[in-house]
């Protein structure tokens, strides 16, 4: 399972989105692609800026946990 949370400059979370990955259909351009389009939780459009962005990876098997944080620069 992937969990992406999307924050803005100070830290109030903005969007969070949670996927069931499977090697065999999670693919980019499949209907599971994992992506964000910028958008609040809300769907209203972000304006251009820094966002930073939390993504964990769970494992079904073990219940393992990886977790990525990033920074976004947004542009429209």
């Amino acid at each position: 399972n992937i969990k992406l949370e999307i924050y803005n400059i100070i830290g109030e979370r903005i969007t969070a989105k949670e996927w069931e990955y499977d090697n065999s259909t999670a693919r980019p351009g499949s209907e599971k692609e994992l992506a964000w389009d910028g958008t609040k939780s809300d769907g209203s459009r972000l304006p251009t800026g820094t966002y930073f962005c939390k993504i964990v990876l769970k494992s079904d098997t073990d219940g393992a946990e990886y977790k990525i944080d990033r920074k976004i620069v947004l542009i429209r």
